[in-house]
């Protein structure tokens, strides 16, 4: 068996894309939801999945790597608005437990469990355009079967 992290990815994209979410009161739908990261944000709201950084530990037939995948809101662009710190937590609201209940990101097979970790609301950073938005963490917890074989 092998684990596909772009998979993984994807699979946290939907449950952070508008058919997933509702918006906070007033707000749009989230445009997009995507781990194929685009040249630039051509629409407000956008989810971006990037790449993990896997750690790896091993048991007896067992390899259990943890990936932890950085999330990025890009809510809007930076400019004059005296709601952004309430709109940004009411999206946190909106937000953080999108796992529940999906925690295998339908990848059952190979993902344990996935939780949101470290949510920092604030100012991001994409294609050289600035961002009021939300960032945190999908930790995902995978466990395939190891079949270790002696060289020569």
């Amino acid at each position: 068996m092998s684990v596909d992290f772009y998979a993984i990815g994807q699979a946290i994209a939907v449950r952070f894309a508008a058919a997933a979410v509702t918006p906070p009161s007033g707000e749009d739908d989230i445009a997009e939801s995507t781990a194929a990261l685009p040249d630039a944000i051509t629409n407000e709201p956008t989810v971006l999945v990037f790449p993990p950084e896997i750690d790896f530990s091993y048991g007896p037939s067992v390899r259990k790597p943890v990936a932890t995948y950085p999330v990025r809101f890009y809510l809007w662009k930076v400019r004059d608005n005296s709601r952004n710190a309430a709109l940004q937590t009411n999206w946190i609201s909106a937000l953080y437990a999108q796992l529940d209940g999906q925690v295998h990101l339908g990848l059952s097979s190979y993902v344990n469990y996935a939780v949101v970790e470290g949510i920092v609301p604030g100012k991001l950073t994409y294609a050289g355009t600035e961002y009021y938005g939300i960032e945190f963490n999908v930790v995902v917890h995978v466990g395939e079967a190891l079949t270790a074989t002696a060289g020569a």
